[in-house]
């Protein structure tokens, strides 16, 4: 993504290839027989689908299996399929994550939670879908169909849960996939391409910590703050979270202080409407655009395991209507882009780490914002990690964004410097999940994610010199669950084990 010819010459270039070749070849031959093994598990699951396909439909009763098929035919026929999770052919409603992939399920109240979490997930993906299709196409289905689907298979789940080995083929069939094609990685030689992309990273990253180490003073600039989150957004927050075991949850008002405590105040450069925030709008199936005369705060809950424990994660994401181009070829600029800003607290609250990326899972940096050690580089692609200095904090973190491409190139906790305490405009609150179903000024609704997980129209030029990563479409926007956010190496912004994968505790002597 940030290929620079000039930080070597050619021959240098060159000279560490030959040096490296054996390893490149090692690293191919390893991708080659991934491939073989993955070719082999294909072949034989297109041998056993036609008996497996219906194994869980099958168990549920006779008018909640006509129940869906209707459903399953009327959604091929005027739905959209709504990337919100993981989904099988054969497994109604439920629908897995990488949070439930790594949950542990020992005995029948660790599946009854898993199948629980699995059914609100996907519920919120059946809701949308129920929500796109037009209301006329609906008439088979009248009535609260969502709300009788789910009762269908809560029951069926009540007895799911008792059985192990019919539990452990339904979490089988929705394990996430990586989000990496290996026809990519192999048809574009990979391992060849790796010391060329390692070079375009480290550039990136030795502008961006410049920029961080920098003073930020822009001419121009926009300034955003959140206002009092609405009692509104529990239910959608509740439904939609992703959590491990033993992450607790605080009770509504205690949910919506710790939200509104650590929501980022933000201070974006300005040189064109291209770095206002605001509000995701549809104007038809095919298009989006971005209301800047309602700038939005979208959040979500997470969860991940840091420092020895499972820890809650606040999730915020705000989107610009696109990153301005800076030069005619400038690969990177495009229609629509964002920050989504994540914050990892203790029980109590309190910020262990911050981390972000943009929506479409580049630029990833990690700023602990406790004491940490940080984990050996390896064979991958580390994120930058910048260590505050300003302790654990309680409260909320003043990001300052460059304008036209968006960077994070200040950060401090509000109060601490002049710039975040600008008057700032407003930031609404909206749950993240809105954006799966969208309603058009005509009434229409729309999702702003297609099948895909990719949102239309998104599509970068860096896409044709980074296809050999594996990464679909880099550079595109996407839906949660689908951001690599690493080109060497494999890494998911959703996998509860990302973060303690880079940070430890301090070993105190």
């Amino acid at each position: 993504m940030w290929l620079s010819p000039s930080l070597l010459t050619f021959k240098s270039v060159v000279i560490w290839v030959i040096a490296t070749i054996e390893r490149q070849r090692m690293l191919l031959k390893r991708e080659l027989a991934l491939f073989a093994i993955f070719s082999a598990m294909v072949l034989q699951g297109c041998a056993t689908l036609g008996a497996d396909r219906a194994f869980a439909t099958r168990d549920l009763a006779p008018g909640c299996q006509s129940m869906w098929g209707d459903w399953m035919r009327l959604r091929q026929s005027h739905g959209r399929a709504i990337p919100w999770g993981v989904s099988a052919e054969g497994v109604p409603v439920l629908r897995g994550t990488r949070v439930l992939a790594a949950s542990a399920t020992s005995d029948s109240t660790d599946r009854t939670a898993w199948l629980a979490q699995a059914l609100a997930t996907g519920m919120v993906a059946l809701r949308a879908e129920w929500a796109i299709i037009p209301k006329p196409a609906k008439s088979r289905l009248a009535g609260d169909f969502p709300a009788r689907m789910k009762a269908c298979t809560q029951r069926w789940t009540r007895d799911l849960a008792q059985d192990a080995q019919a539990f452990e083929r339904i979490r089988a069939k929705l394990e996430p996939a990586d989000n990496y094609s290996v026809w990519a990685r192999v048809l574009g030689l990979y391992p060849a391409a790796v010391p060329f992309m390692r070079l375009g990273i480290a550039d990136w990253q030795g502008q961006a910590k410049a920029r961080l180490a920098a003073d930020w003073a822009p001419p121009r600039a926009m300034h955003y703050q959140v206002g009092t989150p609405p009692a509104a957004l529990i239910a959608p927050l509740r439904r939609s979270a992703q959590l491990l075991p033993d992450v607790a949850v605080p009770d509504d008002q205690t949910l919506l202080q710790v939200l509104a405590r650590h929501a980022p105040r933000l201070s974006v450069g300005f040189e064109s409407q291209a770095d206002q925030l605001g509000a995701v709008a549809a104007r038809s199936a095919t298009q989006v655009a971005i209301d800047v005369n309602q700038p939005t705060v979208y959040v979500q809950l997470g969860s991940a395991r840091l420092l020895g424990a499972p820890r809650l994660q606040l999730i915020y994401t705000v989107w610009f209507p696109r990153r301005a181009a800076k030069s005619w070829l400038d690969s990177y600029a495009g229609e629509l882009d964002g920050l989504i800003w994540r914050v990892t607290v203790d029980k109590n609250g309190h910020a262990l780490a911050y981390d972000s990326i943009h929506p479409c899972g580049c630029f990833h940096m990690i700023f602990p914002a406790t004491d940490v050690a940080i984990r050996p580089v390896q064979r991958r692609e580390q994120p930058i990690i910048w260590p505050l200095e300003t302790g654990r904090t309680t409260g909320p973190m003043h990001i300052g964004l460059s304008a036209g491409d968006h960077q994070i190139v200040h950060l401090a906790p509000v109060g601490a410097d002049e710039t975040g305490q600008t008057p700032a405009s407003t930031l609404a609150w909206q749950a993240a999940t809105d954006l799966l179903a969208l309603q058009a000024a005509d009434g229409s609704v729309h999702s702003l994610y297609q099948a895909n997980g990719l949102v239309r129209g998104t599509a970068r030029a860096e896409r044709f010199y980074l296809w050999p990563s594996g990464v679909p479409s880099a550079g595109a926007m996407r839906v949660w669950g689908q951001h690599a956010t690493a080109f060497v190496g494999r890494a998911h912004f959703d996998d509860p084990d990302l973060l303690e994968s880079w940070l430890s505790p301090v070993i105190k002597r």
